[in-house]
Formats: structure tokens, sequence, C-alpha cells
């Protein structure tokens, strides 16, 4: 057993990031070799049980890790840090598959694809907008029309954030009603559910999307106790089962949420000699954005490949961008981090403006402005 208390870094949320991205590639390999219907019957045996736990997992794990980012600074700056995380290297995903990879694929003419009128609103993905479709792309796949089918989660990856400051602000107000921030969050979520529009791809419909918020939120809270929990092994075992099971039953899955949590923590608390060739760089977020729009080319170029071969060409193909997105755009765009963070960042210095501008006026000034 670990000890309660955590300590220091641990390799194994950095495995959990990479095996979890590359899961998911493996898992969306099938659907797009061998169609929806097959994905639907795998997904109907054993195979589904153990799709059903990536997601989950990987909202759990992303709850955990960044409330210890919002822990350890301001709303504003924790903001800022989450825009400069996510969106650049969302847009040059979205940007290369529009203006690069979709015009070299489609079956339409250049005129009649750079018109169409889903080509400029694929770009709205960048907003959390999902669209999946680029004109004449992908029509005669075996999933087909569907350029990336990992953004759908991007909405809920989104509600998320939102439902997490306002957790904060709760917090700033009262400090340590759990309870009232667990509540606030929840109302937050039932009402930009409201407001969702985007169905969830079925690709991936065997995990409700609440149910990758839920998980997010409750790794958030196993990070709020994390020095009060016990770590096991068996329990963390017994927490993937208990959470399997509740994902299995439609009407019971808000309940996977802490077990899967506490089982996704305790493997990422476990300190595995690192690999150089893996820890050069967080490339899990680049492979979940390039992943799906490569493996369609694969099926579409080698359609007679096969279940392993596309997996082994899409992965190979995948990791060079993700290094790519690492280097090129992620790392360079964390470095702004500087402007939000520090008294002489960004939020810093807005908030000094704001104080300046609606602070009441001194009596000194006010009798000035009567002259």
């Amino acid at each position: 057993m670990l000890s309660g208390k955590i300590t220091g870094a641990t390799s194994g949320f950095d495995y959990l990031r990479i095996i979890l991205a590359i899961s998911v590639l493996a898992w969306h390999t099938f659907p797009l070799t061998h169609g929806e219907t097959a994905a639907a019957q795998f997904m109907a045996g054993w195979g589904g049980s153990v799709v059903r736990l990536v997601l989950p997992m990987f909202f759990a794990l992303s709850g955990f890790l960044i409330a210890a980012s919002l822990e350890r600074n301001s709303i504003g700056t924790f903001v800022g840090f989450r825009v400069l995380r996510i969106v650049p290297a969302l847009a040059v995903e979205i940007t290369l598959s529009a203006l690069i990879l979709a015009p070299l694929l489609t079956t339409l003419s250049l005129n009649d694809y750079f018109t169409d009128g889903r080509f400029w609103r694929y770009f709205l993905n960048v907003l959390g907008w999902i669209h999946y479709e680029l004109p004449g792309v992908f029509a005669s796949n075996p999933y087909p029309n569907v350029v990336n089918g990992s953004l759908w989660t991007v909405p809920y990856e989104l509600e998320c954030y939102v439902a997490l400051v306002v957790i904060a602000v709760v917090r700033l107000v009262r400090p340590g009603a759990l309870l009232l921030m667990i509540v606030a969050g929840g109302f937050a979520l039932i009402t930009l559910s409201a407001l969702k529009e985007v169905p969830d791809l079925k690709i991936d419909s065997a995990v409700p999307g609440r149910a990758l918020i839920l998980c997010f939120l409750a790794g958030v809270l196993v990070y709020s106790a994390r020095d009060l929990i016990p770590y096991s092994g068996k329990m963390a075992a017994a927490g993937l089962v208990l959470g399997l099971a509740f994902l299995s039953v439609p009407t019971l899955y808000v309940f996977c949420a802490i077990p899967i949590a506490y089982a996704t923590v305790w493997c990422g608390l476990q300190n595995i000699p690192k690999l150089p060739l893996v820890f050069t760089g967080d490339y899990s977020y680049g492979i979940y954005l390039y992943a799906f729009p490569i493996q369609q080319a694969v099926a579409m170029t080698f359609p007679k490949v096969g279940y392993f071969g596309a997996f082994a060409l899409a992965l190979v193909a995948t990791s060079f961008c993700a290094a790519f997105s690492w280097h090129a755009i992620e790392r360079p765009a964390l470095k702004l981090r500087r402007l939000f963070a520090g008294p002489q960042g960004l939020w810093p210095k807005i908030k000094a403006r704001l104080r300046k501008t609606f602070r009441p006026p001194t009596e000194e000034e006010y009798d000035a402005r009567q002259w």
C-alpha cells in the first residue's frame, strides 16, 4: 500500500497519458477499418468492456492533474494556461486537415471544395462547435464522412473547465464547502447540457458524455482529498471492476466516477522508470488530435491492409505528427505562460487596471473633479 500522502512527481501519470491515448487510437482503428456495424458488435462483447474504461480514465486523470494546476494559480492565470495548452495545437490540426489533408483526398474539384459551406464551418471546431465533415472527404470509407471523430469530446472538456472554474469561485467565497462546490459544478453542467446541440458520436457511444464529466469531477475530488486517501492496488483493481459494472448499465453510469477516478490515480502514482524516447515530450494530446484523420486516410489509401496493418501505419504516422505538435506548437505555446503568471503577467495587469478604473475616487480626486 502506498502512503496516504502524495509527495513529489511520479512517472505513472506520464505513462498513463500516453497509454490511454494509444488505446483510443487502437480502438478507433476497428470501426475505421471494419465499419460501424462491426464496431457495435465488438462493443457488445468482452472487448467492449475494456474500451469503456479508456475515456473515463482519461477524464479522471485530467480532473486530477488540472485541479493541481488550479490550486497553484489564480483563476485568470489558470484559464490562460488552459487556453495556451489546448487552442494552438487544436487550431493547427484543424487548419492542416482543412487546407492540406482534405484537398489532397477530396473527390470534389478544389473550387467546389473551398466554396462549400462545410469547409468554412469546419474551422468552428476551434471554438468547440464541433463539425465532423469536410466536403468530399472519406465519403466511401467504412466509417464515412467523419474527418476527426475524436473531437466529439471537446464540448465535454470545455464543460469540465467551466465547472472547475465555477467550483473555484464558490470555494473562494466559502472555503472548504465541498458539498456546495459539487452542487455548483453540477448546476453548471446541467445548464450547459441543455445548451449542448452536438450529439455524441456513435463511435464511442458506449460511454455517455455525462459520465466523462462526472469522472473529471471525481478526479478533482480525489485530488482535494489526496492526502487522506489510502492507495492500494487491490482497491484500484476493485475500482476498475466496479466502475466497469456501473458503465455497463445505462441507468447506473453516474456511479462509475469515483471508483474509476481512484483506480486511475493509483495507476498514476506508480513511479515507473522513464523511457528516454517516450519522455522527450508530452505527446498524448498530439496523438489525440491527429490519430483519427490519419486513420481515416490510411483506411482510404490502404483499404485491404487489415486491422493490425492499419494500426501500425497510423501509429507511426501519428507519432511523427504528435512529436511535431509538441515540439513546434505545444511547447512554444506553453512558454507564453509567463504572460499570465507572476506580478508582470497579463492577468495581474488586467486586474490592477480594473481596480484602478472602478475604484471609488479619493476625497482629493473628488474635490478636483468638482472644479
